[in-house]
């Protein structure tokens, strides 16, 4: 199809980072941006900006991307859904599970393209990273570990961290939901999540109203199952250098992502030693593109997206039944809602 109208949900940094995407990929598109207030930002002659629900439906965009607060997506895109608009939604999903599977499968229904935004997934060095796990080379897989942390006043320095919607419960903040690209690409690498356990913990002095830090275990078999695969992720707001690693170690050899530097190392146990193997390269900004330009292609052809709405619905259980492990300790079961994506 030839999209003339895209419409921008909100313009905090990630839709500003997509609002240059789209002026570069579809540079003859009208663009509409839907604001919660006045904006002092001028723009240019092609774009139109709405205060109101109305004016932003009455505008019948071909796909809208919404990168408002995640307590919004949900009741955001239900409206935009009934209009036929193709939709693109920020990570994460939603902050709860409830409505999710109607979205989907509205767009299901009407042949809408329904794309969430975890970006990562078109990292390079990550794709390449999963190749080799798939391949078989590592051997038995034995163990995993991601960690991933920045400290929140470092993530924009020229504005008030306390006020973001990283920071605010309301908003849908909490190192849980803001760093759940993990999650997702945990998922995608090694399958289902069948239960988690760990916890939540606020142990900075911050002044935020959520959590900072999260410890915890996903589990890829059977809770019964002694040598399941399990993974050990931990994620902050507290680390004052930036990391973001995955670990796998197999019977054969161990592999290493490191999302910062675009780098993948094997260590082989027969030769004792690390040795780098890829490097992305691209920075992380492509990814941003990429995800685009597969988006695109997903409303031009109907293919289903590289991360679909199923996909984003799987991130918030998982991360609903990681708040429940919290509360209550133990082991929780990971509850799917199986009557979608048939």
């Amino acid at each position: 199809m030839i999209i003339t109208r895209v419409l921008i949900v909100g313009l905090g940094s990630i839709g500003k980072k997509h609002l240059n995407i789209v002026n570069l990929l579809l540079p003859n598109a009208v663009l509409g941006i839907k604001l919660h207030e006045e904006s002092k930002t001028t723009f240019s002659s092609n774009i139109k900006n709405f205060l109101s629900t109305n004016q932003m439906l009455e505008f019948q965009p071909n796909i809208s991307i919404l990168t408002n607060p995640a307590p919004f997506h949900i009741q955001t895109a239900l409206k935009l859904a009934e209009i036929n608009s193709h939709i693109f939604v920020e990570k994460p999903l939603s902050v709860m599970a409830n409505q999710v599977s109607n979205l989907i499968s509205i767009c299901q229904i009407k042949n809408l393209i329904f794309q969430v935004g975890y970006n990562l997934r078109f990292s390079l060095s990550l794709q390449k990273f999963k190749e080799i796990v798939d391949s078989g080379q590592l051997g038995v897989l034995q163990k995993i570990e991601c960690e991933t942390g920045q400290y929140l006043p470092d993530w924009r320095p020229e504005s008030d961290y306390r006020v973001g919607v990283s920071a605010r419960k309301e908003l849908g903040g909490g190192v849980l939901l803001e760093l759940s690209h993990e999650i997702d690409y945990l998922r995608w690498i090694f399958g289902e999540v069948i239960w988690v356990s760990g916890e939540l913990t606020t142990e900075s002095d911050l002044e935020i109203d959520v959590e900072d830090t999260a410890r915890f275990k996903m589990g890829f078999h059977d809770m019964s199952d002694l040598n399941g695969l399990v993974a050990d992720v931990s994620l902050d707001f507290v680390r004052r250098t930036p990391s973001r690693i995955c670990r796998v170690y197999g019977s054969i050899a161990n592999l290493e992502w490191n999302g910062l530097t675009g780098e993948v190392s094997i260590f082989e146990h027969n030769k004792n030693a690390w040795e780098k193997i890829y490097t992305d390269p691209n920075n992380l900004n492509k990814t941003y593109e990429l995800e685009w330009l597969s988006f695109i292609d997903s409303v031009n052809t109907g293919n289903k997206p590289f991360v679909t709405g199923e996909d984003g619905l799987r991130v918030i259980e998982i991360i609903e039944a990681i708040r429940i492990a919290s509360d209550t300790g133990g082991k929780v079961p990971v509850v799917y809602d199986l009557s979608i994506g048939k």
